[in-house]
């Protein structure tokens, strides 16, 4: 969306504005999509459609999508973490992502299961620790499974 013609930003405006920019290109996220949804929660209600709208094929290693199960849960922490910091930047409710929290949590726990990787097990309990997170019964069983290990 652009400014009518003539008009320009003002200097307060032009350094919100490439804040925001800023944010949005911060090397530390890992997905483009909760910057989305964020934005459009912060106006009003959103809806997530959980029907596809898109296919598409992956060949091989993604991003979300690793065979590895360690590094895909590591991807998974940081952008769990992305999308909590990003509801603050939004102020978006925690109650508002309370469902969907609580089913990552479940596919989390479960990649934490299938995973060899230390390190990703344990960012996967501060990313729980630091904000105070809670899964359904698939997180508590997978939980106790992995102390198990």
């Amino acid at each position: 969306m652009g400014l009518p013609d003539g008009e320009k930003l003002t200097s307060v405006e032009r350094e919100e504005t490439e804040g925001l920019a800023a944010e949005w290109r911060c090397s530390r996220y890992v997905a483009e999509d909760p910057q989305i949804m964020m934005a459009l929660s912060a106006e009003g209600r959103c809806a997530f459609l959980p029907g596809a709208t898109m296919y598409y094929s992956v060949g091989g290693d993604s991003v979300s999508r690793r065979r590895d199960f360690g590094k895909r849960l590591l991807h998974f922490v940081r952008e769990t973490s992305q999308q909590l910091e990003l509801a603050e930047l939004f102020g978006v409710s925690r109650d508002v992502l309370a469902g969907y929290l609580r089913g990552k949590m479940d596919y989390m726990w479960s990649l934490a299961w299938r995973s060899d990787s230390r390190e990703a097990v344990d960012a996967l309990r501060e990313l729980v620790a630091k904000h105070g997170l809670r899964g359904g019964i698939k997180s508590k069983i997978y939980g106790l499974m992995v102390r198990l290990k």
